[in-house]
């Protein structure tokens, strides 16, 4: 997803984190949990660093080993353990480093579900993945969370009551929006009588409609 709204999803994740009593309890700790759940939020993205080869190599290598099946645990000890060092949270280092890993966790499985997909499963595998269920910018997900943000900034004694609904609702949405392409895939595979596989769909931004792309073997159909 959009890189605005992964570290928004960063300053929720740390506001879930704070139904941790022991994050509750030490400012410190509150501090370190959201700088690394905002660094975890943005690490894979990182590879950014491609551009400056030119597009083809970013294209190429963007989504890769940064969003690969070991990266959650090659960026999580990374960021989390110096980022309880540097707040004064050496005691909860660990704490740290699995909300850093939650965070890093959430943007692969969020780009996942976008069409530009992931190589989320190397080394195992090299194919992208990608569920097609989400676009680049989701505005309900953003302004769920934004709210949620706004209510943990803000002081609000139920900021992380809001933090825990957000993501609840998080869940189920994302759910129903993959239930959605499935239902409207398996229509199109019917309809081009062929393998789901060679249909890529596009969630258009409000999510009411679809774009598809088939590949049917002589020619590529749109719709």
């Amino acid at each position: 997803m959009d890189t605005g709204s992964h570290l928004l999803f960063g300053v929720t994740l740390a506001g879930l984190a704070m139904a941790d009593p022991a994050v509750a309890a030490h400012p410190e700790l509150q501090h370190a949990v959201l700088a690394a759940a905002l660094l975890g939020s943005h690490a894979p993205d990182f590879d950014a660093v491609m551009r400056l080869r030119g597009p083809s190599a970013y294209i190429r290598h963007h989504r890769g080993l940064t969003h690969s099946l070991p990266a959650p645990l090659a960026w999580a000890p990374l960021l989390g353990f110096p980022a309880a060092w540097l707040f004064g949270a050496g005691e909860w280092s660990w704490t740290v480093v699995l909300w850093t890993l939650l965070a890093v966790c959430f943007h692969i499985v969020l780009d996942l579900f976008n069409a530009y997909g992931v190589q989320c499963l190397r080394p195992i595998r090299r194919k992208w993945l990608h569920l097609d269920a989400l676009p680049l910018f989701d505005p309900y997900l953003f302004g769920g969370h934004a709210a949620a943000a706004l209510l943990l900034l803000s002081g609000y004694s139920y900021a992380v009551l809001a933090c825990m609904l957000v993501y609840v609702l998080t869940a189920l949405y994302m759910a129903w929006r993959l239930t959605v392409n499935r239902v409207v895939l398996s229509k199109l595979t019917a309809h081009y009588s062929m393998d789901a596989a060679c249909i890529t769909l596009l969630p258009s931004l409000l999510g009411t409609s679809w774009q598809y792309v088939a590949d049917t073997g002589d020619e590529y159909a749109t719709g």
